[in-house]
Formats: structure tokens, sequence, C-alpha cells
């Protein structure tokens, strides 16, 4: 009889198996925390690229416009600053803007009763507080920039209207000028006159050669218009002064208003955008960029009798700089707009990532049920 082989037993035991998974449970564990992890940083690195490419992208739009703004004016600062703009386009007035502004536009609070802003001539104004929402729905947005730049680029020399030369009673209607060399037709003309009290009107030059010297310059377009809001064209028939400020389709002057709208964007406006048939307001605020909820900004005065271009304050548009008191067309206010010779542009961006919220012990309520 043979002797029994007992063979020794093969495998896992049943500890060991419990051993192995609680060991892998854990690995699983550890590498799905990292790649959570990891994930997440990629996408909160993702979200501050690209907020900051929207901080830089703006901050290049802002500077590039208010880097130009004044061009084409400033040289004539004491006849020309805060002049009541007077704008038509194809008969339909442009500025002063209509008070049917669109009640959805990050820009309604300009026309806002009962003391809507008088738009007037000036490099830069700051409406402190103009893109809040205030009532139902309240939210701070801040403050609405207005930066108004000629685009002529020749020089930018004003001339002087002869006296007595604006004929409207002609075909085409004229004025004559001491030199009209370099005027093209469609070119954009500010027309201003310090002895007329109605403010200061954008026309149109008609068929001319901006290479013959002389002194006839005819006036047709779509923003000719003898007749309008404020101030005609034959009041500025004293001694008035004319001043390019560019073309009215291939580089047109850049009167552009910013401010934060809907979905946290900041949106631009062009003031001197045409108005739709039908005579309400409705011309669209054109997106800039997302992410930005809020913008504020200050003046950086020259407070020196005589200026010397040397920033010696800065100063919230508040009291004596208050949009609506350098707008208010008095001599006063219109040294104070000399006095700006900066401005300082300040803006919050938020990205749109969620982040999820930290787990607390705390009960998730809803209008109906309650979730532990």
């Amino acid at each position: 009889m043979k002797p029994r082989i007992i063979t020794r037993a093969a495998g896992f035991s049943l500890i060991e198996l419990l051993v192995a998974m609680a060991i892998g449970l854990v690995v699983t564990l550890a590498i799905t925390s990292v790649l959570i992890r990891s994930e997440g940083s990629k996408r909160s690195s993702t979200s501050v690229n690209e907020i900051n490419q929207t901080g830089a992208y703006t901050a290049f739009v802002l500077d590039r416009v208010i880097r130009s703004a004044g061009s084409g004016f400033s040289q004539r600062w004491s006849e020309v600053y805060g002049c009541l703009l007077d704008v038509s386009k194809s008969g339909s007035a442009v500025l002063p803007i209509p008070a049917t502004i669109s009640t959805s536009s990050a820009f309604r609070n300009i026309t806002a009763s009962p003391t809507p802003l008088q738009l007037r001539l000036a490099p830069v104004i700051i409406g402190k507080g103009l893109a809040d929402i205030t009532g139902a729905g309240a939210e701070i947005r801040g403050d609405v920039l207005l930066v108004m730049a000629g685009t002529a680029g020749v020089g930018e020399s004003p001339q002087s209207v002869n006296v007595n030369s604006i004929d409207i009673t002609t075909s085409p209607p004229q004025l004559q000028l001491q030199n009209t060399l370099g005027y093209s037709t469609g070119d954009l003309v500010l027309l201003s006159d310090p002895s007329a009290t109605g403010g200061c009107m954008m026309q149109q030059v008609g068929t001319h050669d901006p290479t013959t010297y002389g002194q006839i310059l005819p006036l047709a377009g779509d923003y000719y218009k003898a007749v309008g809001t404020n101030i005609n064209l034959v009041d500025l028939d004293g001694s008035g002064i004319a001043l390019q400020m560019g073309h009215a389709v291939n580089n047109r002057p850049q009167f552009v208003a910013y401010a934060v709208g809907e979905n946290n964007t900041l949106f631009s406006y062009d003031l001197l955008n045409p108005l739709p048939s039908g005579g309400a307001d409705n011309r669209p605020d054109t997106p800039v960029a997302d992410g930005v909820v809020e913008m504020r900004a200050v003046y950086g005065l020259d407070t020196t009798n005589p200026p010397d271009g040397v920033l010696d304050a800065w100063q919230p548009a508040t009291g004596n700089f208050a949009a609506s008191v350098l707008t208010d067309g008095t001599p006063t206010s219109r040294t104070r707009l000399r006095q700006i010779i900066a401005i300082r542009v300040g803006m919050i961006l938020r990205t749109s990532l969620q982040e999820r919220s930290a787990a607390t012990s705390a009960s998730a309520v809803t209008a109906q049920e309650t979730y532990l």
C-alpha cells in the first residue's frame, strides 16, 4: 500500500485577497485624487490664462483709444472744449443722443431722467456709476468712459472760417477757409464759433480735390445738415474755426463710450453711429471683452497755473469734476477739462469657471425640499 501524498494548497487565501483589494482600493483612490487635482489645476490654469489675456487685450484697446483722446481739437481747447455737439446723418439727429436709447443698453443712464448727460466736446469724460443698475436687480458695474478723438492725421491744424462766408443757398452749400488744401471728398469737419452759444456742428465735405489750392469748401453728404438740434449752420458764420476730424466712411472720428453691461461684458458704444429708421435710438452695444465685472476710472490733473504738463494729483469724477459739472458748458468747466492730462482705469475681471464649493455638514435647502 502506497503512502498518501498530501499536496500543498495553491492560490490565495481569503485574507490575502482582502488585503490585496484593500491595497488596490487605496491606490485607486490615490490615483483618482491625483487625476482630479491635476484636471482641476489644468482648468484653473486655463481659466486664469484666459482672464489674463482678456485683461491684456482690454487694456490694449482702452490704452490705444485713450492715448488718442483729444486728437484734432485740443490745439484750440479754449474755443471748442465743452461745446454742445450737434451731429446728424441722413437727416436724423445722432448727437445729442435721443432719450429713446434702449433700456437694455449698458449706456442707458447717459440719457436717464431727470438729469441726462449733455454730450459736449472733451477728450475724456468719466460718468461715475452710470453703468450701475438700481432698483430691481440692482448690480454694481462701475463707470461709463467717454472718449473723443479725431482721426484726420494731417497735422490737425484748425483753420479760421472767413467771416460771413457760410452760404447754404448755393448748390452745393459752401464756406470759405484760408486754404482748402488737404480736404478730400467725404472728410468730416467740426465747425465751432466761440460767439455762438448753441454748440458746434459736424459737417461733411462735398466733392473736392485735396491737391487743389483754394478757399471755397463745398458741403454735402450724409453728415451735412443745415439745421441742427441746438444750433444751425449759419449761426457759425462769425469768428468760427474748422477742424478736420477724419473721413465719413474710411476713417471716422473715434467718439466712443465704454461700460460694463450684461453677462459681465465690456461694451463699446459708437456715439457717431447713425440711428435706424423709425427714430428709436437702438444703436447696438458692441462687445469688447467678456469676464469684466466692474470698471472704474479717475482723472489725472495738472493743477499748475499756467499748466506745465506735469501730473499733480489724481481726482475722482465727483464734485467739480463730476460729468454733469464738466459738461455744463461754462468757462470754468472748460478750464477744468484742460487740467485733465491723464486717466487711470481699473477693472475687476472674473473667470467664468465655477469651482465646486467645499463640502460641509450643512443641509442643502431648496424651495420645496431639503436634501441631507
